[in-house]
């Protein structure tokens, strides 16, 4: 898991009207526009999940192995999808490793076989000493890693740069916190709550102080997301549903009902999951693009009957691309939006 937020983030969740283009991985693509929906393919198995993509359109995700009983941190660059977990020698028995965060030198921010935060960086594998039930979900350019571990039975958050490590968040015997993004000033934001059974509110870390948020005078939230301008994006709960916001110079937009935020670009595109109810009886969750805005859904974009529905959105970079995962006939795949 990515946290231990109620919210329920996962490595695995954390969830343009008419066809441009379709792409299988190894096919041709046909491009009938500058967009194109990619499909990331498996390492042999039948599901993926991306979760992070950095300047360079590289894709970091988990891919489930021929047989679907285990699954490997896979590298999507130019084309190709490689096997990390077996380019790392990561594929001892124990926990899943899962690759969460990726910067633009390539460097990747995972939790290892054994459970505890890590980077994998030019062929090595730099653990941070942590610990089991430890995890890294992020990592900017100059290489500050920000996630959480487990103390003493209890999710703190941290940051760690170039072995120095900072404890984020409330301090109490009880408390709980996690760190989900870092810009390249590095900015933090998380989650934290003095105990598991008292609502979780979103901060912000930057120059050795923690501002708490409360979007909308709401007590429950998490931010999930930072740009390097500053801005902010996370969800909030409203005692009924969540609702995607913006913290943007000091102000809270809510971009969505029942919607989560999960990624901000520098130029103020968001991405996320968004809840439409079908029916009384009925609910659809579908990937979001919001800009300039306007929230829409990535499926009216692509025609739907090629098998596809995007599902979450998780990270978009500065050239707009996006990647999630959705289901393709059937089965759950990562994907890639890029223009």
């Amino acid at each position: 898991m990515k946290t231990n937020s109620k919210f329920g983030f996962s490595a695995a969740k954390l969830r343009w009207s008419k066809l441009l283009v379709i792409c299988a991985l190894g096919s041709t693509c046909s491009t009938i526009s500058a967009v194109e929906l990619v499909d990331l393919g498996t390492l042999g198995g039948t599901s993926s999940w991306a979760t992070a993509i950095n300047e360079h359109d590289q894709v970091i995700m988990e891919s489930s192995l021929p047989g679907d009983l285990d699954s490997h941190i896979a590298l999507y660059t130019n084309g190709q999808l490689r096997d990390i977990s077996e380019e790392y020698h990561l594929v001892t028995s124990g926990y899943v490793a899962w690759g969460n965060g990726i910067n633009n030198r390539g460097s990747i921010a995972i939790n290892d076989p054994a459970g505890r935060a890590g980077i994998l960086d030019r062929g090595h594998l730099l653990g941070l000493g942590f610990g089991t039930y430890s995890t890294a979900l992020a990592i900017n350019d100059p290489g500050k890693i920000v996630g959480y571990w487990d103390g003493n039975g209890l999710p703190r958050a941290f940051s760690y740069f170039r072995g120095a490590v900072t404890l984020l968040g409330p301090s109490g015997s009880k408390a709980i916190s996690g760190a989900t993004a870092v810009n390249n000033y590095g900015t933090i934001v998380g989650w934290s709550a003095v105990s598991y059974i008292m609502p979780e509110q979103a901060w912000i870390y930057q120059n050795g102080v923690t501002t708490y948020l409360t979007p909308f005078d709401q007590a429950e939230s998490v931010a999930t997301g930072v740009n390097n301008r500053g801005d902010v994006v996370g969800s909030y709960y409203d005692g009924r549903d969540f609702h995607a916001f913006l913290y943007q110079g000091g102000t809270f937009t809510s971009i969505g009902d029942k919607s989560y935020a999960f990624a901000i670009n520098d130029s103020g595109q968001i991405v996320g999951e968004i809840t439409f109810d079908i029916s009384p009886q009925e609910t659809v969750t579908h990937a979001f693009l919001y800009q300039n805005g306007t929230i829409t859904d990535l499926n009216n974009l692509f025609n739907q009957a090629l098998g596809w529905e995007l599902v979450d959105a998780f990270a978009i970079n500065n050239r707009g691309s996006i990647v999630g995962i959705g289901y393709r006939n059937g089965s759950i795949r990562a994907y890639l939006i890029r223009r």
